[in-house]
């Protein structure tokens, strides 16, 4: 099941149940067919919602860190949990390095950073929403020597 079809599914039910993230749901659907209209009235996809979810990630990260320890920040730790189930699983390790040299010989670059917007276009269009670019560039400049 896509991730669209279960934040769909999930949204459903919870909003049946009346549950505590049924607005929170209904908002980053929304956000997500936003995201797709706004971008030539297409359909969302995967891709869209990874985004999203992202994005709804960083905020209540941001918000787990200045909020005192209480009910607030259980609930955001709660929401935060939620939503990463949604995600898929970043590249990591020895996964993330052999992609990281076919997409250089994809593109025909050599590891180096000023290759990395090349690499980087290579990795996201064969997985995405799977690429974390922080871990790309620390894995190029560690084979770059710097």
């Amino acid at each position: 099941m896509s991730i669209l079809e279960r934040l769909k599914t999930d949204t459903l039910e919870e909003r049946k149940a009346r549950g505590i993230n049924a607005a929170l749901l209904v908002t980053i659907g929304s956000d997500i067919a936003r995201r797709a209209k706004d971008d030539g009235g297409r359909e969302a996809t995967d891709d869209d919602a990874t985004k999203v979810l992202r994005s709804y990630l960083a905020g209540l990260e941001e918000n787990i860190l200045v909020l005192p320890d209480g009910a607030r920040k259980a609930e955001a730790v709660q929401q935060r949990d939620r939503l990463q189930g949604y995600l898929p699983n970043y590249l990591d390790g020895a996964d993330l390095e052999t992609e990281i040299f076919a997409a250089a010989t994809e593109a025909g670059v050599s590891l180096e950073m000023r290759s990395m917007s090349a690499i980087l276009t290579v990795l996201t269009r064969k997985f995405p929403g799977r690429v974390d670019g922080k871990a790309v560039s620390v894995f190029i400049k560690s084979r770059a020597g710097g």
